[in-house]
């Protein structure tokens, strides 16, 4: 018997370290979530056309550690009353994932059911799961972004009136040519007549030049002795020299 129950304790423990160990892998088909985010179970949603949102998990009716595939989610989430696939779009494979059950006490696998919205496609999207899971998805473009609100005018009505000035051409007046009339000649004053002719004019009266008052003769450095020999017409230079 205490084999048997030691056997039992093993096969518990190692059923909660494989649950507890699933937990930490992603889910596949191209999700890109991580089972430590929990699949929705139903809601609404918002997205644009073309995309795509993960709006359903399905877990194993046993609240196994095995969620179902694709195919068996399929057939049993849209298969009872009141259950209700979308008239738009598809669904598709999402993964693995997980998400709270109050039926199995906790936290189970379950294989993600994503949505895929049409290219060309605006409104609203209704989906029921198991006949009471509702999940609505809503397709809508962005709101585009606010226009910039232009400035305002300014009111011309209160600006003060500013006098422009403003220069003004000269009116364009033709050029008056003058009036062409009789040559007028110049009179001239007649010049009187005179019979008597007229004195001759006397010439001018030439004074006589004043005469010239001999130069002053320079005094003569001469010594009487041969100014004498001058006088007497003896040449200096012909007569002996003395002798010493």
């Amino acid at each position: 018997m205490r084999g048997h129950r030691r056997g039992a304790i093993g096969l518990a423990v190692a059923v909660a370290v494989l649950a507890t160990a699933g937990c930490g892998i992603f889910d596949g088909g191209g999700s890109g979530r991580s089972r430590e985010r929990p699949t929705p179970a139903g809601g609404a949603f918002t997205v644009e056309p073309g995309q795509e949102v993960i709006v359903y998990g399905v877990r194993a009716r046993r609240c196994g550690i095995t969620p179902p595939d694709f195919a068996t989610a399929s057939g049993e989430m849209f298969g009872g009353p009141g259950s209700q696939a979308p008239e738009v779009g598809e669904v598709f494979d999402a993964g693995e994932g997980h998400r709270a059950s109050v039926p199995c006490g906790g936290r189970v696998p379950v294989r993600a059911i994503g949505y895929r919205a049409p290219a060309e496609f605006e409104g609203e999207v209704s989906m029921v799961f198991y006949g009471s899971d509702q999940a609505i998805v809503t397709v809508a473009l962005p709101e585009p972004e606010p226009e910039p609100e232009p400035e305002p005018e300014p009111d011309l009505e209160e600006a003060p009136d500013l006098e422009v000035e403003t220069e003004v051409e000269p009116e364009y007046q033709p050029e008056l040519e003058p009036e062409v009339g009789p040559a007028l000649k110049p009179e001239l004053e007649p010049i009187p007549e005179t019979s008597a002719t007229p004195d001759p004019i006397p010439a001018p009266e030439v004074l006589p030049l004043p005469e010239a008052e001999p130069a002053p003769q320079p005094e003569s450095t001469l010594t009487p002795e041969f100014k004498q020999e001058l006088e007497s017409g003896v040449d200096p230079d012909a007569m002996p020299e003395p002798s010493n």
